[in-house]
């Protein structure tokens, strides 16, 4: 039997977009989950961007296209590529489908490759605490428009920082027109988390100003959207390579001011951390993010 994406049997997480004949996804690993109680087939468009499926918690392959279950699971099929999305269609089953709730709480996680990272806090967290979660984040995008290392394309460049690309339904790396994100459609935090600021050129005077209008006007826009939500800016974990302490000086003070202005904003800092930073002396190791996974769980457990 062909359980089509939009009979019910299905829940999606994340930034989801309905296209003929399926859902597309949209940023960092959105997802989908529904109970099975049999052997199942994927149904995707075609040239489907990489994924992953996942049974009772653990990832799972499949065997000649099928997924072997032995009993009832939860099931989530993950969109694990940023640029190349994924059509969900359904699933094709002799078992039945049926519904899988939300949990509890859900987490909205903000960021660039600190967070666009499989081994970070945006992994991390949501599996720890068994919450839901949105991820809208981009390795190598800067908070300004006009920094960071992010390559797209010409009719994108306008959305080529997370100021402007946040408020987007589609990341800008991807093909396509770019149209604003439904924001009545999300699934509403009940925790926002904002680490963003590495790509952004932090180096002296000359470029600390434009990155202060622009945190400033950021985090209004969220406070806007979410006025009573807690909303934690974080630290970096790495400093500015040639040691003069420009980066995270300069997110510190952004990050102090907004939670001396708003009273549902906290500023985390990871200084005291000891996060392990890999040889680019900017990302963490595995290790690292572990670290810094944990230092902020206990930071938000005391907040």
């Amino acid at each position: 039997m062909f359980y089509n994406f939009d009979n019910g049997a299905f829940n999606f997480h994340g930034r989801w977009e309905t296209v003929e004949g399926g859902k597309r996804s949209h940023w960092t690993r959105p997802y989908v989950e529904f109970y099975c109680d049999a052997d199942f087939k994927l149904c995707l468009a075609d040239g489907a961007g990489e994924y992953s499926v996942w049974v009772n918690g653990e990832a799972v392959g499949s065997e000649n296209g099928v997924y072997k279950l032995a009993e009832e699971s939860l099931v989530r099929f993950t969109a694990d590529e940023t640029a190349h999305t994924v059509t969900f269609k359904g699933i094709e089953t002799d078992g039945n489908v049926r519904f899988a709730p939300s949990r509890d709480k859900h987490m909205l996680i903000i960021g660039d490759s600190l967070t666009h990272s499989k081994f970070s806090h945006s992994v991390i967290i949501p599996k720890t605490w068994d919450w839901d979660y949105t991820c809208i984040a981009q390795g190598s995008m800067a908070l300004c428009v006009d920094r960071g290392y992010f390559k797209v394309s010409d009719e994108h460049l306008p959305y080529k920082g997370m100021s402007k690309a946040f408020f987007m339904l589609q990341n800008p790396g991807e093909q396509g027109e770019m149209t604003e994100y439904d924001f009545s459609m999300q699934e509403y935090p009940d925790m926002v988390l904002l680490n963003i600021g590495t790509n952004d050129h932090l180096t002296d005077e000359s470029w600390v100003k434009g990155f202060a209008e622009a945190y400033a006007e950021f985090v209004a826009r969220l406070h806007q959207l979410y006025p009573n939500v807690p909303t934690y800016l974080l630290l970096p974990s790495a400093d500015t390579v040639d040691g003069s302490g420009w980066r995270r000086n300069t997110i510190e003070k952004c990050a102090k001011e907004a939670e001396a202005k708003y009273s549902n904003m906290t500023y985390i800092s990871s200084r005291e951390w000891d996060v392990e930073i890999s040889s680019d002396k900017v990302h963490p190791t595995e290790a690292g993010y572990k670290t810094y996974a944990e230092e902020l769980m206990k930071a938000i457990g005391k907040v």
